[in-house]
């Protein structure tokens, strides 16, 4: 599943930034303000694509890997993808 693609690093950062502070931090951990489930974590790898090449997606093969919260309730076919991204710095 492709999460967001062509941004750069300060607009992933601050779509990330968002997604996580949208879920309520309780004593028992972080939970979905619309159903109250227990979020979840899984893997977002980003890779790092190289501006210089216009839109191609196009770098020297560097992926960083990135906690992505979500809830397993309202998004249940995250747990079963890999998730991808990538920036262009």
């Amino acid at each position: 599943m492709n999460v967001f693609s062509r941004m750069t690093a300060g607009e992933a950062n601050e779509f990330l930034a968002m997604r996580s502070i949208k879920y309520k931090k309780t004593d028992d951990g972080y939970h979905c303000p619309e159903c109250d489930s227990v979020i979840m974590q899984t893997t977002l790898y980003v890779s790092v694509h190289d501006r210089r090449f216009g839109g191609q997606c196009a770098g020297g093969g560097q992926v960083n890997q990135v906690n992505y919260p979500y809830c397993p309730q309202c998004e249940p076919n995250i747990a079963e993808d890999t998730l991808r991204a990538c920036i262009h710095v």
